[in-house]
């Protein structure tokens, strides 16, 4: 049920499916010494209510599917020093809170890597952040406000990316973003509102390594949304820069 590791311990690396089906654990603290978690490193330990990290924690990289099907965990803060996020907490469905600590150095958040977490309700991004990776929040059908921290870095945000958040009511989209995927915002069905921080030279196309397409208004909010979710929910979004 538990894993201690010693006091001082220099372990560095976490190796992929570590951890595995290991359905009994409940909680663990990782060491600061720790660098990578690997792919599937708690994949399935789906009692682990706690999972801390050692304060100074110098973690870098959180692997693809490393928490997936954690379902009884509900809160996680990720350290300052992390850079990557895989598809780590795909399928964790009762994680109601996502913390990251302050001075973030999260710079992309794979493909996945929250998708189906359908009990969080909000999310701040850090302003490092400069990518959101196809169906990073797909299907987290609970979350109502997405915010991007001042100075924004973003600027990719994924296909299918916050497909099916059906709380969603409002974003605003930071003025770096120069590329929206395919269905990034399909099927959010309360979403009414959408400010682009800058609204300007931005056109639709159906493919994603177009340079120009069908120029499109970005001024009204509402329209945005309704733009975002139905009218052009299957292009591509490009800004010209």
């Amino acid at each position: 049920q538990t894993v201690t590791f010693a006091e001082g311990s220099q372990l560095q690396t976490i190796g992929s499916s570590a951890f595995y089906d290991c359905s009994a654990l409940t909680s663990i603290t990782i060491p600061n010494s720790v660098t990578s978690i690997g792919s599937s490193a708690f994949y399935n330990c789906n009692k682990m209510q706690t999972v801390t990290l050692a304060e100074g924690s110098q973690l870098q990289t959180i692997g693809g599917s490393a928490f997936y099907g954690c379902s009884a965990l509900t809160s996680i803060t990720i350290p300052a020093s992390v850079t990557s996020i895989g598809s780590a907490f795909q399928n964790c469905n009762n994680l109601q809170t996502v913390t990251f600590a302050e001075g973030s150095q999260l710079q992309t958040i794979g493909s996945f890597a929250f998708s189906n977490c359908s009990a969080l309700t909000s999310i701040t991004i850090p302003a490092s952040v400069t990518k959101i990776g196809t169906s990073a929040f797909q299907s987290c059908n609970k979350l109502q406000t997405v915010t991007f921290a001042e100075g924004s870095q973003l600027q990719t945000i994924g296909s299918s990316a916050f497909q099916n958040c059906s709380a969603l009511t409002s974003i605003t989209i930071p003025a770096n973003v120069t590329s929206i995927g395919r269905y990034a915002f399909q099927n959010c069905s309360a979403l009414t509102s959408v400010t682009f921080e800058d609204p300007n030279h931005w056109f639709v196309t159906r493919t994603s390594a177009a340079t120009s397409g069908r120029n499109v208004t970005l001024t009204n909010a509402a329209q945005n949304a309704t733009y975002l979710k139905s009218t052009y929910d299957d292009y591509y979004w490009k800004k010209s820069v």
